[in-house]
């Protein structure tokens, strides 16, 4: 993995590029991202910078940016079917000099053009640079696994890796009223929107052609169903799925730096080391917290135990997660995030860069086979609704009023049946923006903000592109692969092992997975009472049996107690009157959410988080 950084002239009046000075900072802003070395490169026209994290073919030749014939390239991501492609090329009449993906992305350019990007299996994002045709294309995986940014700016174009990488080639950007409304709706923004309006994402699945100042958006990549797998049975659909996995896992062990796997107390992870172990001896690791609400390492320690791998434990003490929470907030996170397992995750990723560069994960494996507890709700809102509404609007009135005590897990089971019931009233669209928000079921704080972001988020998930084959609890899957797995979930994966120079593989997102798991019909997935059925179907003889019975846990904190406790301070900052005011917010939600948060409500905590998130970012830009 790496951190590339990048500015363009448009056309000959355009902007200078930049000075020495300028092009320091904006390669210092990617350091984390890629230790291991720095090259840059320039023309009339363009100037590269990256910094590199080897991972494959140490050799110094393998520094960015890359030149070969009339392109030169700066790349960051695995491309793991590379040396297939290096080899049709090799039978085509190219050479090569370096045993790296980035040589062949080059080389595979100059044989198919526009053509390559749907050859490459793998998480990518890409600048490349045409010195013939002075022409730049800015390219970007099919899931957005790595980022890629951009803005116009005085008549040239900046982009890179990073956030703040493109604000050191340009200036400094404030948080739109657009982003605010989404963090405090979802708690993330949904891509290909950033932080700022002037600042923009290449979309997943998309490239930027830029010829004489004239950019020109295309779409490569488009999330559809497998076709072949439609029309087959449940039976072949499973072992065409299995050895889908398994191939994915075994393309993702390609390193030339250690590896390893992590391992929580659930299926997901334990399927991948499972499959991992079997090609080669592999050591899993496994975070244990000191709540046991949230601890795993005993489960996933038998786990180990049963696959034969070598185990380690990492615990996370509350009081050296407690000190991340600058870095994570100010340096870890260029946009303004409200997700907090992205403090765990920082948190681990720093524990086991000391033992391996590159770490496998079961992530994607909820959003592509229905793993949350809204997706049972999915599953059973149709009988809720066929409930006499006098009697639901009694039972949704109890639970209402059942009071929500500082245990965590019946506090969190009261507000999950209560998001349920409220949601299982609405329709279609409505219904998912309803479990999906972050406020809902806090009457309270939803009185408090302007209704946008929930109408945005309505009209998002209704008017996103669906195949017309998919059953209804598929296009809720796909709904959330669109918006929580892309800008959530990755995001948090990206940049916090980043961070710490650790490149996490997730078997799950290779794409040939991602389209089998559209092709087969919700049923097969989500059943009452369980969810994620065809994996543990396909895997169940393999894995302890415990690992299927198991209360599924998430990668959480103690938000409430620390936030009530440690983080106080820091959570009064980001809901004070004058914080508030300044982003236009009534200044009375602070009083709310540490009202809520000492009655250890969760989706008050959660905002809290939010703005705390919110806070260092604008704080780092000059909010006094």
């Amino acid at each position: 993995m790496c951190g590339f950084a990048g500015f363009l002239t448009l056309h000959a009046a355009g902007a200078a590029l930049p000075d020495t000075a300028v092009t320091h900072l904006a390669l210092n802003s990617t350091a984390r991202r890629g230790p291991d070395s720095e090259g840059q490169w320039q023309d009339s026209y363009i100037w590269l910078g990256h910094r590199r994290l080897s991972i494959v073919d140490l050799d110094e030749r393998g520094t960015q940016p890359m030149e070969r014939a009339n392109l030169v390239i700066a790349f960051n991501g695995m491309i793991y079917n590379y040396r297939e492609i290096k080899e049709q090329l090799k039978d085509k009449g190219f050479q090569f000099t370096t045993d790296t993906d980035t040589e062949v992305i080059a080389a595979g350019w100059a044989q198919w053009g526009e053509g390559l990007p749907e050859r490459l299996q793998g998480m990518f994002a890409f600048a490349l640079w045409d010195k013939k045709e002075k022409t730049l294309f800015l390219v970007r995986d099919r899931l957005g696994k790595k980022p890629l940014y951009y803005r116009h700016w005085k008549g040239g174009l900046a982009f890179g890796s990073r956030f703040d990488t493109v604000e050191a080639l340009t200036a400094p950007a404030s948080l739109s009223k657009d982003a605010l409304s989404w963090l405090l709706t979802l708690k993330y923004i949904p891509d290909p929107l950033s932080a700022a309006d002037e600042i923009h994402k290449v979309p997943a699945g998309h490239l930027i052609k830029i010829t004489e100042g004239r950019p020109e958006r295309k779409c490569w990549y488009e999330l559809l169903p497998d076709n072949a797998l439609l029309s087959m049975s449940p039976e072949r659909q499973k072992q065409r799925l299995r050895d889908l996995i398994e191939q994915s896992v075994a393309e993702r062990l390609i390193s030339d730096v250690p590896l390893a796997c992590f391992l929580s107390g659930g299926i997901d992870s334990a399927i991948i080391a499972a499959l991992a172990n079997r090609i080669k001896p592999i050591d899993t690791f496994t975070a244990g917290f000191d709540d046991p609400l949230f601890d795993e390492s005993e489960a996933a320690a038998r786990t180990a135990q049963h696959l034969g791998t070598s185990h380690h434990r990492l615990r996370l003490r509350a009081d050296e997660q407690l000190d991340l929470i600058d870095q994570l907030l100010t340096v870890t996170l260029d946009e303004p995030f409200g997700d907090s397992s992205a403090l765990p995750s920082l948190f681990v990723s720093r524990a086991m860069k000391n033992h391996a560069t590159v770490a496998l994960s079961g992530d994607g494996a909820d959003e592509l086979f229905g793993g949350y507890r809204k997706h049972q709700g999915e599953l059973v809102a149709g009988l809720w609704q066929r409930i006499p509404a006098p009697f639901r609007r009694l039972l949704h009135g109890t639970v209402r009023k059942l009071p929500r005590g500082r245990d965590a897990y019946i506090s969190d089971r009261l507000r999950q049946l209560d998001r349920f019931m409220g949601g299982a009233e609405l329709a279609d669209a409505e219904r998912h923006a309803h479990w999906m928000a972050l406020a809902a079921g806090a009457s309270d704080i939803q009185q408090l903000l302007r209704p946008g972001g929930h109408t945005a988020l309505v009209r998002l998930l209704g008017t996103m592109a669906v195949p017309n084959n998919l059953d209804r609890l598929t296009v809720t899957l796909l709904r959330d692969i669109k918006t929580v797995l892309i800008s959530d979930m990755l995001v948090k994966i990206d940049r916090t092992s980043m961070d710490t120079a650790l490149e996490v593989r997730s078997p799950f997102l290779d794409h040939r997975v991602l389209q089998a798991s559209l092709a087969i019909g919700g049923r097969q997935k989500i059943v009452w009472g369980q969810g994620k059925k065809i994996l543990r179907d396909i895997f169940r003889a393999e894995l302890p049996a415990e690992l299927f019975s198991a209360r599924k846990r998430g990668f959480e904190i103690p938000l409430n107690r620390w936030l009530s406790g440690p983080l106080k301070d820091k959570l009064s900052e980001a809901v004070s009157p004058d914080f508030l005011a300044f982003n236009n917010l009534d200044t009375q939600l602070g009083t709310v959410i540490k009202t809520g948060i000492m009655k250890g409500l969760y989706p008050h905590a959660e905002m809290g988080w939010t703005l705390m998130s919110v806070f260092h970012w604008q704080k780092a830009r000059g909010f006094k």
